[in-house]
């Protein structure tokens, strides 16, 4: 029987023709090419930072009918946040205390860490708002948007224009990014000297601040019955241990969508948070003249939260 595996990166691919997205019909070849494309791209959002992920290692499931939920196809998927010492791959590997005890986690190395992943049928990456060592003063912000489906797409941008405002007025640069879902996500750069509680407490109020704008699309409340026809500012993914998707991760969704940096000036095009796969990302950054986040580490004294 012939060997059915490839090595990139110094990563060994087994059953590289597995598919990962049937619809897109994107194999596992594909998915660790993907991230080989956009490696530049990605590393330095990832580099360091302890992760957690969606592993689906049979792909998404194109399941019979009747073991289906409703429209939506059950995925074996599930969410890995504390790999083994045997999980393969360069990886650097940490600890992090936790309430329940020291726990280990993984962060980002090379570029054959994001191919161990593809190995390894991770379909999303998610990371820390903080670097390792320092890892009990985050460095980035995320203001999730979640929109409720019936909210068009210009409320979306208004409201991502918004937060960008907020945090303007307190001297902080912001960058907008699609989700690969249906929201949008709003991030900060911040230098790393604040806690999490400090840095919670400012998002909160930031948050709040542009549900008091507009409250009839806007809101900070996590009940469903309050998010109806709004826009759902998430600010708790700047809790400790939380995470937000990376940019240039895929998604483990129907379509094999990405979250994708923007320009702020590209919300007013065609653009929608789940227009860019893994297919179409290739021609996007062949198209851009320059960096859509340049600028993104230049931090300097005034990306700082304020301490009042």
């Amino acid at each position: 029987m012939a060997d059915l595996s490839e090595s990139l990166n110094g990563v060994i691919l087994t059953d590289p023709n597995r598919v990962y997205w049937p619809r897109d019909h994107i194999t596992k070849r594909d998915l660790a090419h993907y991230y080989d494309r956009v490696t530049p791209y990605m590393l330095p959002y990832v580099l360091g930072r302890p992760l957690s992920m969606v592993r689906c290692p049979g792909g998404l499931l194109e399941l019979p009918p009747e073991i289906r939920r409703g429209r939506r196809r059950v995925h074996v998927c599930f969410f890995h946040k504390h790999p083994s010492n045997g999980f393969p791959g360069p990886f650097a590997r940490i600890t992090i205390p936790e309430s329940g005890g020291p726990a280990p986690y993984i962060t980002i190395t090379e570029a054959g860490s994001l191919t161990a992943l593809a190995q390894m049928g991770t379909l999303e990456i998610h990371v820390w708002g903080a670097t390792w060592p320092d890892i009990e003063n985050p460095d980035t912000l995320v203001f999730d948007l979640d929109p409720d489906p019936a909210v068009p797409w210009r409320e979306l941008a208004d409201a991502a224009r918004l937060v960008r405002d907020l945090l303007s007025s307190a001297g902080l640069s912001s960058f907008v990014k699609t989700t690969g879902g249906k929201g949008l996500h709003v991030v900060a750069p911040i230098k790393p000297e604040h806690d999490w509680e400090r840095v919670r407490v400012f998002c909160r109020r930031v948050a709040e601040n542009a549900a008091g704008e507009a409250p009839d699309r806007l809101t900070v409340d996590m009940s469903k019955a309050k998010r109806t026809g709004r826009i759902y500012i998430d600010y708790v993914r700047n809790n400790r241990g939380a995470t937000a998707i990376a940019p240039y991760s895929t998604r483990a969704k129907e379509r094999a969508t990405v979250a994708v940096p923007l320009r702020w000036s590209e919300l007013s095009g065609r653009i929608r948070p789940d227009t860019h796969t893994v297919r179409t990302v290739s021609n996007r950054l062949r198209r851009l003249e320059g960096d859509p986040w340049s600028g993104y580490f230049e931090i300097g004294p005034s990306q700082s939260i304020p301490t009042a």
